[in-house]
């Protein structure tokens, strides 16, 4: 360096965004999730699956029907909620602040079947090799039947918000 000038660099491979895949090298699978978790805060099960299915697909484990199709349910749930965080953070740039606060409510609902499933609501650390770390519980699946009951309303809401701003259509 000279002042503010780079006169020599010497870049090293592995160090990307935050450096996962140098970290990830010396440490065992199941150590890796925590950091797939913090990939993308909005979806970070999205990330977990992805760890799991990529190792599963590697060693060559089948995974149980049950467990794909929960899966593929805890990604969506994610999708959403990444969906909810993009899409009303652009309608409080258009002053749709009242539809941000209002579909917000339905990421929390999301953490709280996630709370249920795992015992965390942000950074999960779902998943394991062939499934999941232990079954839903019946009221994991109560508090998914009541997000799936109130969601398509509350989005259709929001939508026709955003359209009444001429700002988007938004379809999940």
């Amino acid at each position: 360096m000279d002042g503010e000038r780079i006169l020599e660099a010497e870049p090293t491979i592995g160090y990307i965004h935050r450096a996962f895949e140098k970290i990830a090298e010396n440490r065992p699978f199941y150590q890796i999730t925590p950091l797939t978790d913090r990939m993308n805060y909005c979806s970070s099960p999205i990330n977990n699956m992805g760890w799991w299915m990529t190792l599963e697909k590697l060693l060559d484990i089948e995974v149980p029907k049950r467990a794909q199709y929960l899966r593929v349910i805890v990604m969506e749930l994610a999708r959403i909620t990444d969906h909810l965080i993009c899409n009303s953070i652009l309608g409080v740039d258009t002053g749709a602040y009242t539809g941000f606060l209002y579909v917000f409510q339905f990421r929390e609902k999301v953490y709280e079947i996630y709370e249920e499933i795992c015992g965390a609501r942000l950074t999960t650390n779902m998943g394991r090799i062939g499934g999941f770390e232990r079954d839903w519980s019946p009221k994991a699946f109560e508090l998914l039947n009541t997000f799936l009951e109130e969601f398509p309303v509350a989005w259709k809401e929001f939508e026709n918000l955003l359209k009444e701003i001429e700002f988007l259509s938004i379809e999940l």
